[in-house]
Order: structure tokens, then sequence, then C-alpha cells
């Protein structure tokens, strides 16, 4: 909740994508304390697809949300035959 709060606080000026991708970002961060090598890999890549958003200014956000959504499917079926 804090880093939805943040997301909105911080980069509410900049745009409805930023915001989004700083939700993305948090949600990727909260991944960190389930001791688990899974969440840490899922953490990662999650985070790191947040940051390439912020970083290159022209790509799209839908994009980004695709890419997320298919980390933590592909993360979830990996785990159910693990």
């Amino acid at each position: 909740i804090i880093g939805i709060m943040l997301s909105y606080i911080l980069l509410g000026n900049k745009g409805e994508k930023y915001v989004i991708v700083g939700i993305l970002f948090s949600v990727g961060i909260h991944f960190l304390p389930f001791n688990s090598i899974y969440t840490i890999i899922l953490s990662i890549l999650v985070t790191l697809n947040a940051i390439y958003s912020f970083v290159k200014k022209d790509s799209s956000v839908y994009i980004t949300l695709l890419i997320d959504a298919l980390l933590k499917i592909v993360m979830g079926i990996a785990l159910l035959f693990i």
C-alpha cells in the first residue's frame, strides 16, 4: 500500500504511465521478503521490467504490463511443477 501511495504522490504529475510503472516497481520489490529463490528471481525480473520502462521514455505501458503478466504467469506455472 505504501508503494502504491508513493507512486501516486511522487509520479502523479508525470502521467499515468509513470504511476502504473511505479506500482509495478513496488510489486517487484514486495516479492523480496519471501524467502525463496523463485520469488527473488521474479522480483528481479519484474523490477528490471519496470526500470526499463522508466528509462525508455517511448516504451508502451501495455507492453510493460504484458511482460509483467507473462513473467508472473510463467513463474506460477513453473512453481506448480517444482
